[in-house]
């Protein structure tokens, strides 16, 4: 109390320094990246993986149901073989979303609980005037400056996963039940992300190493999501898990 304690997280974040998860380097990391579907609810049907497969540095291509993704040694392999393995899915498409035009309409008939916050009224004013008024806005992408990341390590049964989530221990509910795990299997360990705050890719970046991890017992596995998928994928519009 009374004096001045320096904030040892700033010189590495002023400087370029490893200050977040997206700068974590584990030894014997390697890089992953999933290939998203081109819209939601969307079916992988097909994807021919040979050629992904012997693509400089690929270490191996995951598949889990409609989900994929590719390791590699180094990131920019990684991204690679990302746009390889894209293009070489087909997926199976069934529209599912609402047109932009509707979706006010279509978010105001589900099912809605309405409740009083404040009321007060005078009953012996006169001459009052009842003013009913609709604000909407679209929905807002909170853009981090570093997209989502996690790096996780499935060794001896028990998956790690290094994560800028806001709720570490939701998260470690999250990704036990989607491994069909204990809870008490899975640490979840705080990291800072780059840019983060809201409600972004945090949590799912970290179910997607969790995933890839444990197809690759003891190895330290970094997923990177891209701007793109940032922007397109993160959970204001709900988890995917």
């Amino acid at each position: 109390m009374g004096q001045s304690v320096p904030r040892v997280d700033i010189p590495a974040k002023v400087t370029g320094g490893a200050a977040y998860v997206q700068d974590m380097r584990l030894p014997g990391m390697v890089h992953a990246r999933v290939v998203r579907p081109p819209s939601y609810g969307a079916q992988l049907t097909d994807c021919d993986t040979s050629a992904v497969e012997k693509l400089p540095g690929v270490v191996k291509v995951v598949r889990d149901g409609n989900f994929l993704a590719v390791v590699a040694w180094k990131e920019f392999q990684s991204i690679k073989a990302m746009n390889a393995l894209s293009a070489a899915a087909k997926w199976k498409e069934t529209p599912s979303l609402p047109k932009q035009e509707d979706l006010l309409s279509v978010l105001t008939k589900l099912p809605a609980q309405d409740s009083t916050i404040f009321e007060r009224s005078n009953p012996s004013a006169v001459g009052q005037k009842t003013f009913e008024v609709t604000y909407t806005r679209p929905y807002q992408a909170h853009g981090s400056i570093g997209p989502s990341c996690a790096v996780a390590q499935f060794t001896d049964g028990a998956m790690t996963v290094w994560t800028h989530t806001q709720g570490v221990y939701p998260d470690r509910q999250g990704i036990a039940e989607m491994l069909r795990m204990p809870p008490a299997g899975v640490r979840c360990i705080h990291v800072e992300g780059s840019g983060c705050y809201g409600h972004n890719g945090a949590d799912d970046a970290a179910a997607d190493a969790a995933l890839i991890a444990r197809a690759l017992p003891g190895t330290p596995v970094r997923v990177q999501w891209m701007r793109e998928q940032e922007h397109a994928w993160e959970t204001v519009l709900g988890r995917r898990w």
